[in-house]
């Protein structure tokens, strides 16, 4: 049987026009379906906005989001100009905003208290905890409690006694939470400030540090440990009494 006479002189003049259909019908698709406007904007003033960019607090007029994006932050005037037409405007009305955190159980009020207590963070001794929290007696007000976070007690294979947070001071409580910040220890002054006893404790000396032998490798001293609910009492004791809460308008049970 005979092949048919084909239409184009050459393959390469085949492969042209198959381009050229290509592109015709790309271009009708195009046509017939026009990307979609774009979603209007949100344009955010009258408030503290802050940037969090930089070492330093940065303010700023306006934000501009768009479609859950920040797309612009400065001046009100460059704000709607780049918000475009049918933007929304959002009057803070004084608030401050500030943008989203995604907070993986940081406790941040907590955190920011941790940064005016001293730092136990890295702490290799009992004696260097007890010079640290010396350090920072010097810095607090009188009357105020002299707290410490962050020190590891399976580092240091034991807990500060009373005896030993009592020579930081011993008209003053003091206080001293771990890194996990479920177990802390206390000196004789801050027991009776809360009111507990030989005889109160027993309700409040919880889990690791009721038992008599090591656990986990670490040696516990129940006579200046608290844990769990025992450490939250304190805790909220000490949220009523501190004049880092007065100062700033933290309340009991805040976290």
């Amino acid at each position: 049987m005979a092949r048919p006479a084909s239409l184009f002189a050459t393959p390469a003049a085949a492969a042209t026009a198959l381009g050229v259909a290509l592109g015709l019908l790309s271009a009708t698709a195009a046509t017939a379906a026009p990307a979609a406007p774009a979603a209007p904007a949100s344009v955010y003033s009258g408030g503290d906005i802050l940037t969090m960019a930089g070492p330093q607090p940065r303010y700023v007029e306006a934000l501009v989001e768009r479609q859950g994006r920040i797309v612009y932050v400065g001046p009100l005037a460059g704000a709607i100009r780049a918000a475009g037409a049918n933007a929304r405007r959002l009057d803070l009305a004084g608030r401050t905003l500030l943008p989203g955190f995604i907070d993986a159980h940081g406790h941040f009020i907590y955190f920011g208290k941790n940064l005016v207590d001293a730092d136990l963070f890295g702490a290799s001794s009992i004696e260097e905890i007890v010079r640290r929290m010396k350090v920072q007696a010097a810095k607090v007000a009188p009357g105020e409690w002299i707290v410490g976070f962050g020190f590891q007690g399976t580092g240091l294979q034991r807990y500060p006694s009373v005896a030993e947070l009592d020579a930081v001071s011993a008209e003053r409580p003091v206080m001293v939470v771990d890194s996990s910040g479920h177990a802390g220890a206390f000196n004789s002054a801050a027991f009776r400030a809360a009111g507990v006893t030989a005889q109160t404790a027993d309700g409040l000396v919880m889990g690791l540090s009721h038992r008599s032998r090591p656990v986990h490798g670490v040696q516990f001293h129940p006579e200046s440990i608290l844990s769990e609910h025992g450490l939250v009492m304190f805790k909220n004791f000490l949220d009523m009494a501190s004049d880092w809460n007065k100062k700033t308008g933290r309340t009991k049970g805040a976290r």
